[in-house]
């Protein structure tokens, strides 16, 4: 974890001892909610031979393989969740009559704006690692947010991400999310992102990398509050998450979607099997 950033677990707790008390008219959800929150960890890429783990509140049953398939689907660029759907579910409420979610991250980078964001981010950064311009995003203001008003189901809480390169060969992915659900999405955010940013750094061929994830509203829904009460409790038990890095890079991803998820699956599900848990909920998700 880097310096001055809070753990995941800090964040909820934080929530819940100092957070806002908000009434979401939308969601028609209490919440005890932050603003302008930051979450930021380091990593080393590495194989599958290390034996490393996320640095996460325990208390919840945390699957990597099911962000690492949100990931593959993304870098499919469809709205079609037929993919998404072998590994989990959370997306289906988020569906039209076609199967479809409207807002998908995937299509917004790859197809939306009528070019293929990240790819393109990747060719300017093969040609100027000092670029400072390297933004991709989901956020489309002509129908996201204001007077939107319900005709998209899912806004995009995680808006857009800008990758930048150091001096010593370390790529920073910071995200910026408009809306972060402390206990039921921001594990799963912050896991995906990871995945996203080693799979870059390895087409890149850089060996460091590290996320910060900047939040404007950072919630923490009523009726989870005791989730995280509990998980104190279990503190020393409860905070660590088997990470698996796969070598494979942002194009081997996207070629290869089954491959990758299952690759992720096989080296940490026995992890995750094998653990006692506070709780296992079904995804909940609000945006």
């Amino acid at each position: 974890m880097r310096y001055g950033a809070p753990s995941i677990l800090s964040l909820q707790v934080a929530c819940h001892e100092y957070g806002n008390k908000i009434y979401n008219q939308r969601t028609e959800e209490n919440t005890k909610t932050l603003f302008n929150t930051m979450l930021g960890y380091e990593f080393s890429v590495v194989n599958s031979l290390n034996e490393n783990y996320y640095v996460m509140p325990e208390g919840r049953a945390l699957r990597p393989h099911v962000a690492a398939a949100e990931l593959a689907w993304t870098l499919m660029g469809v709205k079609d969740i037929s993919f998404l759907q072998q590994y989990s579910k959370m997306w289906d409420k988020f569906t039209n009559y076609n199967n479809e979610v409207e807002a998908a991250y995937g299509y917004r980078w790859k197809k939306h704006f009528g070019r293929d964001q990240l790819f393109d981010a990747l060719d300017q950064l093969k040609k100027n690692r000092s670029s400072r311009q390297i933004v991709i995003s989901a956020w489309d203001p002509e129908t996201d947010g204001l007077k939107n008003e319900g005709k998209i189901k899912n806004v995009p809480c995680p808006m857009s991400f800008q990758l930048n390169i150091d001096q010593n060969e370390k790529l920073y992915l910071t995200l910026f999310m408009r809306s972060s659900d402390v206990v039921v999405g921001l594990p799963y955010d912050f896991m995906f992102y990871d995945q996203l940013a080693v799979a870059i750094a390895n087409e890149l061929k850089i060996k460091k990398t590290e996320i910060t994830i900047f939040s404007a509203n950072t919630h923490l829904y009523r009726k989870h509050q005791t989730i995280v009460t509990d998980q104190l409790l279990y503190q020393e038990e409860c905070m660590k998450v088997k990470y698996y890095s796969s070598d494979l890079t942002l194009s081997d991803i996207a070629q290869y979607p089954e491959d990758y998820v299952e690759e992720v699956k096989f080296e940490t599900l026995n992890d995750v099997e094998q653990r006692k848990y506070l709780y296992d909920p079904k995804p909940e998700v609000f945006e």
